[in-house]
C-alpha cells in the first residue's frame, strides 16, 4: 500500500438473528478505525452496515435451510462500500417496501431533502405502515448511495459512500 491509499476488504457470513446486527455494527466499527485510523469513518461505515442487514434481515426469505446473511465492506479509503446478500425467493424481485424507499430518496434532489420529506409525512401519519426511515437516515447522514438487485435467490442491497 502507498501512502494515502489504503484498500480493505471485510467479508463475513452472519446469521439473521436480530441480536446480530448490533454485534456486526460494533465489529464493523472497530475494525475499520483498525485499519483506517478514522474514529468518524468507523462510525460512518458501521451505521450502513447495520442499517442494510436490518433492511436484509427484514425482507429476506429465511429458511431453515438458508439462513446466512452475507456483509462485505470494501474500498480505497476513503472509498467504502458496504454489500449485504439476503436470500429470497428465485425469480423475486427487490422487495415491494425497500424498492418503494430507494424511489423515494432518488426523487429528491439530495438525501437531506428526501429525509426531511418522509419525517414531514411521517409527523403527519397516524398509521404503523414501516417508514423507511432508516435507510433515509444512512442516506443522509452517511452521504451514501445505495441500490438494490435480486440476483437469482439472493437480495443484494449495496450503499457507496465517501469517508
Amino acid at each position: 500500500m502507498t501512502p494515502g491509499r489504503l484498500d480493505f476488504a471485510i467479508d463475513v457470513p452472519v446469521t439473521s438473528d436480530w441480536p446480530n446486527v448490533e454485534h456486526l455494527r460494533s465489529s464493523v466499527d472497530r475494525m475499520i478505525r483498525l485499519i483506517a485510523g478514522d474514529a468518524a469513518a468507523g462510525q460512518t461505515v458501521s451505521l450502513v452496515a447495520a442499517e442494510l442487514a436490518e433492511n436484509a434481515i427484514k425482507y429476506g426469505a429465511w429458511r431453515e435451510d438458508a439462513g446466512t446473511l452475507r456483509v462485505r465492506v470494501w474500498g480505497d479509503y476513503p472509498h467504502a462500500h458496504v454489500m449485504v446478500e439476503s436470500p429470497v425467493g428465485t425469480g423475486d424481485e427487490v422487495p415491494e417496501g425497500l424498492s418503494k424507499t430507494l424511489s423515494f430518496i432518488s426523487a429528491y434532489p439530495s438525501a437531506l431533502e428526501a429525509y426531511q420529506a418522509k419525517i414531514a409525512e411521517r409527523a403527519d401519519s397516524s398509521d404503523g405502515a414501516a417508514s423507511g426511515l432508516g435507510l433515509l437516515r444512512v442516506s443522509y447522514e452517511a452521504g451514501c448511495t445505495l441500490r438494490a438487485e435480486v440476483e437469482g435467490a439472493t437480495l443484494r442491497i449495496v450503499a457507496d459512500m465517501e469517508l
